[in-house]
């Protein structure tokens, strides 16, 4: 059967229990008695922080706490100002010091340098003299060195450590007329010593901790020393591992770079190696060459003895077969016939130039010059089918494409030639050069790089060695050229020219 409970504020059923107080209540009343808890923990808390007000209101300073607060201040400033005007006072006469032993080096310096000059102008330099002037020189230099020494000027400091700061500055109740009680000045290594201020003194004669505390003293500020020593040590090494790490980056750097520059090396000396393989190989290839060279020229010195074999046979011919004198004398008047012709035309035109009128004549840097009627006219001839006035170069009547009329000439044997190009017949030679071009006659011509047979270019042929025979035939040193083509089979050391299209290399003739 189940157990019945009642409220503890009514006879009802009690259906809730409070977990404070174990009590059973209904549904009404357990919401009452919650309600009077919730305002008794209200009045407490209000009690608590009225109990802080009242604490925070005591601990704030009284006019007494201020005074005496502001006269420990004043003292504290005080005792600092005097301590830094010390300490700024001591500085300055330190610079001072230092910069008066300066200027008494300078002026004992200048005085030595004036007493030099004045003995080297007397001319009276003596074994004495030299030896005060080494002397004082000695002393200078002494007073130099020790106005650099570091311990030559000495800063006097009275240690901390030594003054009694309790003394200096301790207070006491004066409004109870008791003294307040101060602990030893080695109470922070155990001395168990209090008393009033008066009897410190007495006491710190016979404290057994007092020495302890001096020495300690002095090991705390060899101690701070030594921290800040250790200090800079570290920012030094900080500083170094700093540069070593930029030192290593370089050195990073330059690695890769000796590398970069070991392949390229690497990979130049691979094509050394192969450029000397190749010539190598040009050597061996060249070798049947060379050995047929030699034989080539054993060949043409058997050649030029036959040729010398040959050309006295034909002096020995000659001298058998030579004409008679009166044929002779009749070959020489027919020659000297054309000669004399020659001669007295150019008599005749000589004579038509001091009879030109002063039209047909013009000013030069040499004076007046004959200029002939046709160029005045408008065109003049020049040769090879040539001819040119002032604006156009022609060539048979037809004007030559391009050519310049100021430096155009004609070379012979159909070419001709401005300060650009070449021509022949009018029709300009491609990649002829224009400054070493000539015309060898019999249709061949030749610059520093080709040999040329009318316009167009001799294949293989040495134009150093190239020469023309006449009837279309050409040689260089060891080929021979029918117009322009080479020729098998024919020796250009015994091959001779003759008349006509004709020539024969011994014993055989075309």
């Amino acid at each position: 059967m189940a157990t019945f409970y009642t409220c503890m504020r009514c006879s009802n059923e009690g259906v809730r229990i409070c977990t404070g107080c174990n009590g059973h209540f209904c549904q009404r009343d357990f919401l009452i008695h919650r309600q009077i808890l919730a305002k008794e923990f209200e009045n407490i808390k209000l009690q608590g922080n009225k109990l802080i007000e009242q604490i925070t209101k005591l601990n704030q300073p009284n006019k007494v706490q201020q005074s005496l607060v502001s006269e420990i201040q004043k003292w504290h400033d005080t005792t600092v100002d005097r301590t830094r005007r010390a300490a700024i006072k001591v500085r300055d006469e330190v610079n001072t010091m230092i910069q008066q032993n300066i200027v008494n080096i300078k002026k004992g310096l200048t005085e030595l340098d004036q007493e030099l000059i004045e003995s080297f102008g007397s001319d009276r330099i003596m074994e004495e003299n030299i030896e005060q002037l080494r002397e004082k020189i000695r002393r200078l230099r002494s007073d130099f060195e020790k106005s650099c020494d570091p311990a030559s000027i000495v800063v006097n400091v009275e240690p901390s450590t030594r003054i009694d700061w309790n003394h200096v500055i301790h207070v006491e109740d004066k409004s109870s007329g008791r003294k307040v009680d101060v602990s030893c000045l080695s109470a922070n290594i155990n001395c168990p010593w209090k008393g009033p201020q008066y009897q410190l003194g007495t006491h710190l004669t016979t404290c057994a901790f007092e020495p302890l505390r001096l020495k300690m003293d002095e090991i705390k500020v060899a101690n701070k020393e030594l921290m800040d020593k250790n200090d800079q040590c570290h920012e030094t090494i900080n500083h170094e591992q700093a540069k070593i790490v930029k030192l290593k980056k370089k050195l990073e750097k330059r690695k890769n770079q000796v590398k970069a520059l070991k392949s390229q090396i690497q990979s130049q000396n691979n094509q050394i190696k192969t450029l000397q393989n190749q010539i190598r190989e040009e050597q061996n290839k060249t070798k049947p060459l060379q050995s047929q060279i030699g034989a080539q020229n054993i060949r043409i010195k058997s050649q030029e003895n036959q040729i010398k074999m040959f050309q006295d046979q034909i002096g020995k011919e000659q001298n058998t077969t030579k004409p008679p004198h009166s044929q002779v004398v009749m070959q020489n008047d027919r020659i000297e016939t054309p000669n004399n012709q020659i001669k007295e035309k150019e008599k005749e035109k000589e004579k038509e130039k001091e009879n030109v009128p002063p039209t047909q004549k013009i000013s030069t840097p040499s004076g007046l010059q004959y200029v002939p009627p046709e160029f005045l006219s408008g065109k003049q001839d020049i040769d090879s089918g040539y001819s040119k006035d002032m604006a156009h170069v022609y060539y048979m009547g037809k004007t030559v494409d391009g050519a310049l009329t100021m430096s155009f000439k004609s070379i012979g044997g159909g070419y001709g030639k401005d300060a650009m190009n070449v021509y022949y017949m009018g029709k300009q030679i491609q990649g002829a050069i224009t400054v070493s071009f000539e015309s060898l006659g019999g249709g061949y011509a030749r610059d520093t790089s080709s040999v040329y047979y009318l316009d167009s270019k001799v294949d293989g042929a040495n134009p150093w060695a190239f020469q023309s025979i006449g009837g279309g035939y050409g040689k260089d040193a060891s080929q021979f050229y029918y117009m322009g083509k080479p020729t098998n089979g024919v020796n250009p050391w015994l091959f001779q020219s003759l008349e006509g299209s004709y020539g024969k290399n011994t014993p055989v003739f075309f």
